[in-house]
């Protein structure tokens, strides 16, 4: 009987030994996901999101377009994936550290996140368009 134990259980453990665990593949350098695994926030949760979503849609480079005389910017996906269509390709995001300072730029934009820093909006167009730099 103890014998009969004694197999039972060794067969039972060689089975489980034969199980190996599944790691994930290191990404790449330079790809959207090693990127993401070197983001570190920013403090401003609604900067954070448009960045991780600027790495999802695999944009190439951002471009940027410093506006002091509104206590803004503006950034946009200045190399989208060919044939990208979203939001985070093909619009432009306006930033305001103080929305009532008469930006007409940020006023043609549909409002789109609030935090501590200030607010962003969307525009549909292009920071190309607009003249910013990478």
């Amino acid at each position: 009987m103890l014998r009969n134990l004694v197999v039972f259980l060794c067969v039972i453990l060689s089975g489980c030994a034969a199980k190996r665990a599944h790691t994930m593949p290191v990404p790449a350098e330079g790809t959207r996901e090693a990127l993401l695994l070197d983001f570190a926030p920013s403090g401003s949760p609604c900067l954070d999101g448009i960045i991780v979503n600027f790495l999802h849609v695999g944009c190439g480079s951002v471009a940027t377009m410093h506006r002091p005389e509104f206590m803004g910017m503006a950034l946009g996906c200045h190399q989208p994936q060919p044939g990208a269509t979203d939001l985070f390709s093909r619009g432009t995001f306006i930033y305001s550290g103080n929305p009532t300072m008469g930006d007409p730029l940020f006023e043609s934009a549909m409002p789109y996140c609030g935090d501590n820093t200030g607010v962003y909006a969307v525009l549909d167009a292009s920071i190309r368009e607009l003249g910013g730099n990478e």
